[in-house]
């Protein structure tokens, strides 16, 4: 739903890299191996990693519920992580308040320090407008930022080989019951997409 609600919103994005692997776990597959846990004396006080047979990047994971929503994946902008304390207001403001800046001020003649305190809220103005424009773009998280570019698969190995866990629904069958569940809660899903799979369309 966050990303279907991103796609009609206009901010749906992908941060910095959209190559990255989407570690997906499909909630029936979820609650399959919860259940083999419950069965199971060896998992009492164990920890267990879980995915889905598959681990798409996330532009492929995206694609067909974006497909169903008349939105091309290939057409949402991918965008850079940038630290709020990078923002150029920001860095005005901490330069201007920093001791050394401050003291230096202090010596200078009242009339030049007035002319200095107008440049100062003309530059402050700029970037804040320079900031409102901006916010209208996609500003992803740290967190979106490193899930985006995530290179590294989880290993479910532990809970297949103590739990027998391995997926009950595959992919397919997961993207084609999401884009279901969409409609169901009443998003615009085009009945005429072929959304049931992702298969690089």
């Amino acid at each position: 739903a966050g990303f279907a609600d991103d796609v009609l919103a206009g901010r749906a994005c992908f941060a910095g890299d959209d190559s990255g692997v989407c570690n997906s776990l499909y909630v029936d597959n979820l609650v399959h191996a919860i259940r083999l846990a419950i069965a199971s004396p060896r998992a009492d006080r164990e920890t267990y990693l879980l995915g889905d047979e598959t681990a798409p990047t996330w532009r492929e994971l995206y694609r067909p519920f974006a497909r169903a929503l008349s939105v091309c994946v290939e057409d949402l902008p991918v965008v850079s992580y940038q630290p709020p304390h990078l923002s150029l207001a920001g860095s005005i403001d901490r330069v201007r308040s920093s001791r050394p800046v401050q003291g230096a001020l202090m010596r200078l003649p009242a009339r030049l320090r007035r002319g200095l305190g107008a440049f100062y809220a003309e530059l402050s103005g700029i970037a804040e407008n320079a900031a409102a424009s901006a916010s209208t773009l996609p500003a992803p998280s740290l967190e979106m930022t490193l899930l985006h570019g995530c290179r590294y698969r989880l290993p479910w190995r532990k809970a297949h080989e103590e739990l027998d866990y391995s997926p009950v629904v595959p992919h397919d069958e997961a993207v084609r019951r999401t884009v279901g569940w969409l409609a169901f809660a009443g998003y615009p899903v085009n009945g005429a997409a072929d959304a049931t799979a992702d298969r690089g369309g």
